[in-house]
């Protein structure tokens, strides 16, 4: 069985199985240029236009990129000089590592008495009649809404 590698070379000339050859490095050395910990949680998806495009696993993640998206394009420049990115652009796909992710349902709140007394008694300290209403109409559609659902 041939490698990828020589695949390309096989239906690309040698310059163009060369340029993708370096255009997958790219991918694959993602976790040494961000580290193993930001890699768990992030991919390289495209390079379009000279935009390096990471995908991360939550909107957390997505920001800590973000921050960090200057010391992550000084580093991608230095290691490909040649692909000359000139910009990082993160989005975020939670479903991405859905795979990876065990869905567990809530744990059912054992608590909701005790909230609906505290609720009450802070409810009957309040003096403005209007803002009393208004609070009464907001926990009331909160009930509904929690309601709906089970």
């Amino acid at each position: 069985m041939r490698s990828a590698k020589e695949l390309i070379e096989v239906i690309f000339d040698r310059e163009t199985s060369e340029q993708a050859a370096y255009y997958s490095k790219l991918f694959t050395q993602w976790e040494n240029i961000v580290g193993s910990r930001e890699a768990a949680h992030s991919k390289i998806i495209d390079l379009r236009q000279k935009m390096l495009i990471v995908e991360t696993d939550s909107s957390s993640w997505l920001q800590i990129l973000e921050l960090k998206s200057s010391k992550i394009l000084a580093d991608v420049k230095k290691a490909f000089p040649e692909l000359n990115i000139e910009g990082v652009s993160f989005k975020c796909r939670h479903q991405y590592y859905k795979e990876d992710v065990e869905r567990k349902p809530l744990p059912e709140q054992h608590h909701e008495k005790e909230y609906e007394e505290v609720g009450k008694r802070a409810l009957e300290e309040v003096e403005n009649p209007e803002l009393k209403a208004l609070f009464k109409n907001l926990e009331e559609a909160i009930i509904r809404r929690n309601t709906k659902g089970r």
